[in-house]
């Protein structure tokens, strides 16, 4: 029989309303050649210019997501787009490049520094400091199988954790939406992003979505235009629809009782994907709503917030904010 593994060895759903820990998996690094052979002379060090550009002031807090739009460098158009150590995707609009900047729910609140890079050059666009941000508490009861995983439930995470590895770092290039995004469901939210959790007295977790409330059957539709990535029952949030938004965005719909919409699909926020209900790791009928930006699960609520400011009138009518 094999041995039950704690869910502290688990990496969660990144789209669940689990805990969020981390599953170290094989570093699939290549061996060595055992045959000597002469190290080749060091080169010199790669020493970056930095360049004086126009740089804005940019506050964030934990799990939330800002739009930044600049000006592409006119001499040096060839280049990435980095925030700290993270690179972010960018899609051109005309002569200005456009991205969305997340920052973790477990943010350390270190100032860091987004520049565009090429070989040898770095321009500052801008600069985010991260103010602190509390968040409430909850205690939950759930099915004791989803505390303490088994060895076949631990296999299947792991594997499903691969699945959605690769989704999540092939995002489409360009934005598939072109306006604000909305709330999937016009009912009261049960569970805000960020909570803290407590699963039956014993395990400690993190809600990184939010849940409204909604019987089982309740049709659930697209919070905005995108693509299916995926569409199938995951261990932790049941039946899952996840869609890519482009740049890096993605949406998550969790514990449906059913899926009506396949991988490929391209969806609108009318289209209807589901129907809520009470699958994987739930205390009751609900819709799990999740939102992905970059390596981060970000607060949907704010991502709608700022897209109803920048998006307002479409994304052609976007106007440069550095």
């Amino acid at each position: 029989m094999l041995p039950k593994l704690s869910i502290g060895l688990a990496l969660v759903l990144l789209a669940s309303c689990a805990d969020i820990t981390s599953i170290q998996g094989a570093a699939g690094e290549e061996q060595a050649n055992t045959t000597s052979v002469a190290a080749p002379p060091t080169p010199a060090p790669v020493v970056a210019t930095v360049v004086p550009y126009a740089t804005r002031e940019v506050t964030i807090r934990p799990g939330e997501v800002q739009f930044l739009k600049f000006q592409r460098p006119a001499a040096f158009p060839e280049g990435e787009l980095w925030c700290g150590d993270q690179k972010f995707p960018v899609q051109e609009q005309g002569t200005e490049l456009i991205s969305f900047i997340s920052e973790s729910y477990f943010s350390e609140l270190e100032r860091r520094d987004c520049s565009w890079k090429t070989a040898s050059l770095v321009y500052k666009i801008a600069n985010f400091s991260i103010q602190k941000r509390t968040f409430p508490q909850e205690f939950l009861k759930v099915n004791p199988r989803t505390i303490e995983l088994s060895g076949p439930d631990f296999e299947r995470v792991k594997s499903e954790q691969q699945v959605l590895g690769v989704i999540y770092a092939n995002s489409s290039k360009v934005l598939f939406f072109e306006m604000p995004f909305k709330r999937p469901l016009k009912s009261r939210i049960t569970s805000y992003y960020g909570i803290q959790r407590l699963y039956n007295k014993v395990k400690k977790g993190q809600h990184l979505g939010i849940d409204f409330r909604a019987r089982v059957g309740v049709p659930v539709p697209a919070s905005n235009r995108g693509k299916v990535v995926l569409a199938q029952d995951l261990f932790f949030t049941g039946m899952t629809v996840i869609i890519d938004h482009g740049l890096g965005i993605f949406s998550i719909y969790g514990h449906l009782s059913s899926i009506l919409v396949n991988v490929g699909d391209i969806v609108v926020p009318t289209t209807i994907l589901g129907n809520s209900g009470n699958t994987g790791r739930a205390s009751g009928p609900h819709l799990h709503w999740g939102v992905k930006v970059g390596q981060h699960l970000i607060d949907g609520l704010q991502l709608i917030e700022m897209t109803e400011k920048e998006f307002a009138h479409g994304r052609q009518n976007l106007s440069s904010n550095i």
